[in-house]
């Protein structure tokens, strides 16, 4: 491997890069401006935690990022960019310039929306990362339409990624969208299961359903998320703690009136304080005689502190 990690202007061709991440899990380290995580080296440690946990690839944001995180990793780096248009919310790697970024810096894939919601000819787009600059493309969708569109112009991965963010895919649930999943698998859709997965179970059941690979985000990588989901604190929604009132102090009782006059308290009687003698000379004091114990080993690994 020549320099600091392979990408895949040094493989053979894209599918040894797409075999790298069946059937693995792909960790999405990203965080938002105003978040404390927000930097290209917390980042870059973030991913590095999710190659030494057996992750099969990385999902970053920003071409900082990506810079980052390619200096210190050889997992496959999916890369994309989030812009803003008149207060829209963010949309994935809206264009050629973005993307073309992303393939500087180290992205060995390039992710983009394909959505209603983004700007331009987005197959075209597909087309043109695809060929000009010889990265595969994974397309983040919202429904089986667009996953469907997008794999037909070309591109290698089809993510589940924006199903229930989008205005035509609104949900209320906070499971992930398996449906979605098989319906493209079915369909021979190469597809990255992604969007609201938190537990080994959906993880699971994404694979089952033909999922080429799953992606984990905030419930790997965000400690924020982590800690509202644990805090007992209603503002985030959590389970109220509440406590019972503190008792009232007692009132002091009135005297009733046809209660005798108080006496005054008998004079406190001294204790008597009983002499013992003291010996001049210390009591020597026999010491206990135990039996003779046999010795005994502990195997290596066995004692107070195996070694693991």
């Amino acid at each position: 491997m020549n320099g600091a990690y392979e990408t895949i202007e040094t493989m053979p061709n894209q599918n040894r890069l797409l075999d790298r991440l069946q059937g693995g899990l792909i960790v999405s380290c990203q965080a938002t401006p105003e978040h404390p995580l927000a930097a290209p080296e917390i980042i870059a440690k973030l991913a590095e935690c999710a190659q030494l946990g057996g992750a099969v690839g990385v999902r970053i944001n920003g071409v900082g990022d990506v810079q980052a995180v390619r200096e210190k990793t050889n997992l496959p780096i999916i890369g994309l960019v989030k812009r803003s248009f008149s207060g829209s919310r963010p949309i994935i790697t809206p264009g050629w310039d973005e993307a073309a970024e992303l393939a500087n810096a180290g992205a060995d894939i390039i992710a983009l929306e394909m959505t209603t919601e983004a700007p331009g000819d987005r197959l075209a787009l597909i087309t043109e990362i695809s060929t000009k600059l010889d990265r595969p493309v994974m397309a983040d969708v919202d429904c089986l339409a667009h996953g469907l569109a997008a794999w037909q112009a070309g591109a290698a991965l089809v993510g589940t990624t924006l199903s229930g963010y989008t205005a035509m895919s609104q949900t209320d649930t906070a499971a992930p969208d398996l449906s979605l999943i098989a319906e493209l698998t079915s369909r021979g859709v190469r597809t990255v299961a992604e969007g609201r997965f938190s537990n080994q179970s959906d993880i699971t059941a994404a694979l089952a359903a033909g999922a080429w690979a799953v992606v984990v985000g905030a419930a790997i990588t965000d400690p924020v998320t982590l800690t509202k989901r644990l805090v007992p604190n209603p503002l985030f929604g959590g389970d109220l703690v509440s406590f019972p009132p503190a008792p009232e102090p007692a009132k002091p009782l009135e005297p009733s009136a046809s209660a005798p006059p108080a006496q005054a308290p008998a004079s406190p009687v001294p204790p008597v304080v009983q002499s013992i003698p003291v010996p001049s000379a210390p009591v020597p004091v026999p010491a206990p005689a135990y039996p003779a114990q046999p010795a005994t080993v502990v195997p290596p690994g066995q004692g107070l502190f195996p070694q693991w």
